[in-house]
Parts: C-alpha cells; structure tokens; sequence
C-alpha cells in the first residue's frame, strides 16, 4: 500500500503529523518520497487500529515502502544476472 494513502487514510499528514508530534511537512515529505521512517510504524498501526482501519498494518507499511522496492528490485537483477552467467558458463 502506497505511503501517502496510509497517511491520507489516517486523517490526512496533519492527523499524522499531530499523533507522531512530527511537523506536518515532515509527515508531508513522508508520503511524497513513500518512504515513511519504519521507527514510526508502531504508532500508526496503532492509530490505525484504533480508528478501525485494518488494511493498516506493518505488512502495508513495508510493501509500500519505497527503499524496499528498490533493494528487491536490485536483489531481483542481481540473481537474474548470476542466471545469466551460470547459463553461459
């Protein structure tokens, strides 16, 4: 699940933002990058939970999370790569 619609369906950044007591435009940048801080998680799946929003969950936050994608898609390429030379070798 994308970032920035965790935090839209959170109450929006400034709801975020008042529940972390992080300034809105950190929580705003958060959700522009997809790239929530894994160290806030807990909180918002709490705060999720409490407001009844069950798709909200560290499983979401991590597959929405834009470093992980991009470490998955290089480990991907890499082990195509390493197939690649074990073929022509």
């Amino acid at each position: 699940m994308d970032h920035a619609k965790i935090i839209a369906d959170l109450g929006g950044y400034l709801a975020v933002a008042r529940e972390l007591r992080t300034p809105p435009n950190v929580v705003w940048r958060w959700g522009i990058v997809r790239c929530i801080p894994a160290r806030r998680w807990p909180i918002m799946v709490a705060m999720a939970k409490r407001m009844g929003l069950p798709h909200i969950t560290a499983d979401a936050l991590l597959a929405g999370y834009e470093p992980a994608r991009q470490q998955h898609a290089a480990d991907l390429a890499r082990i195509r790569e390493a197939d690649r030379a074990r073929v022509a070798a």
